[in-house]
């Protein structure tokens, strides 16, 4: 493994944790919170990525394509991947 492909794949795998405490709360705030913590740490190009992302939209706002899964699709996977990260 590079190290490239290995900090690609921590980041994911840090967007997954992300993703996990996110969804493990209804308060709004905390939510916030958490995200506030995570935006922070990440470069300006992945700051771009993860809030996409996070905002349920993967590809620009002026680009016509969509991926066509929901968002709890979205999660399952991400929770998953975390999981295996973990071990």
């Amino acid at each position: 493994m590079t190290e490239n492909s290995s900090r690609e794949d921590n980041a994911f795998v840090n967007f997954a944790h992300v993703a996990q405490r996110v969804a493990a709360t209804s308060k709004r705030i905390e939510k916030a919170a958490i995200l506030g913590e995570y935006f922070t740490k990440l470069s300006d190009e992945d700051l771009v990525l993860a809030t996409r992302y996070f905002a349920g939209y993967i590809f620009p706002l002026h680009d016509q394509r969509i991926i066509n899964i929901g968002g709890a699709t979205l999660s399952y996977s991400t929770f998953n991947v975390y999981k295996m990260a973990i071990g």
